[in-house]
């Protein structure tokens, strides 16, 4: 008796927006029963359906913001390749724009990294900074990365991957020299007919984000001033009264949007750390 084999292509669709998409007024283009593919939303997915986070538990407005429905993603979970929601979230984050942090009020929060125009919590002056130039240390960030390696769609099968794509940056190498940095993304999966670009054209992005030294600031404010400030929030240093004393590397700092990266508290000062991302 012959042996038939019938081969069947499927595409899994994933889980849908549940009503939260929709709850207070949110700034986003989906509605409850789209699918989710944005990366953004696939954290925030995780964060309710899988932890039972409420919308009063998520900085909602930093995921809206966050968001970019160019980018589609998807995640391959089953019971062969179970993990935690933390390694899930971090898969997500690096092969995207955005950052994922805890707020100061335990809110999870995503950055956006790639914003063009942030809006600024905040322009320190002078006397921010005790008005001692002394108190403000500017430098270039030391994490490059022109050489970015990325490994995906894992194979359990065979406990190997099947793709593997490789972002460099010629330029920022001849200059900077090579720094490489390997992902590896067992649980990130194309959509038939995709391909690598489509959706891994965000690691790209990011490339080019830390493919340049930039500007880094660190700032000692007095006592208890600027406390309420946090990492994800963007600065500005004011060019009235700071120009006159110092530059930053020979230019104003008027446009300069700094992304705070640390926030460190003393009981003499709040200590700032900041990047120009923007």
């Amino acid at each position: 008796m012959p042996i038939f084999t019938e081969i069947i292509l499927a595409e899994v669709k994933g889980r849908m927006f549940g009503t939260w998409i929709d709850e207070g007024g949110r700034s986003n283009t989906y509605n409850a029963n789209d699918l989710i593919e944005d990366p953004a939303f696939i954290i925030e997915s995780i964060l309710r359906d899988e932890l039972g986070l409420a919308s009063a538990d998520i900085d909602t407005a930093s995921f809206d913001a966050a968001a970019n429905s160019m980018v589609r993603a998807r995640l391959h979970i089953n019971s062969d390749n179970e993990g935690d929601a933390l390694s899930f979230i971090r898969q997500i984050t690096e092969q995207s724009t955005f950052a994922f942090t805890v707020s100061g009020v335990s809110k999870p929060r995503l950055i956006n990294l790639d914003a063009s125009s942030p809006t600024i919590a905040r322009t320190l002056d002078l006397a921010d900074i005790g008005g001692d130039v002394k108190s403000l240390e500017i430098s270039k960030n030391a994490r490059i990365i022109n050489d970015l390696k990325i490994k995906h769609r894992f194979m359990e099968e065979y406990g190997d991957y099947q793709s593997y794509a490789n972002y460099t940056d010629t330029t920022s190498q001849s200059d900077l020299g090579i720094f490489t940095q390997e992902f590896e993304w067992p649980n990130i999966t194309l959509r038939i007919g995709d391909t690598a670009a489509d959706i891994y054209e965000v690691a790209q992005l990011i490339k080019d984000k830390w493919a340049v030294q930039r500007a880094t600031i660190r700032v000692a404010c007095p006592g208890i001033r600027n406390s309420d400030l946090e990492v994800g929030d963007w600065i500005r240093l004011d060019p009235t009264t700071i120009n006159p004393h110092i530059l930053c590397y020979g230019a104003s700092w008027s446009g300069l949007n700094f992304l705070i990266s640390r926030v460190r508290h003393t009981p003499v000062s709040t200590m700032i750390e900041a990047i120009n991302l923007a």
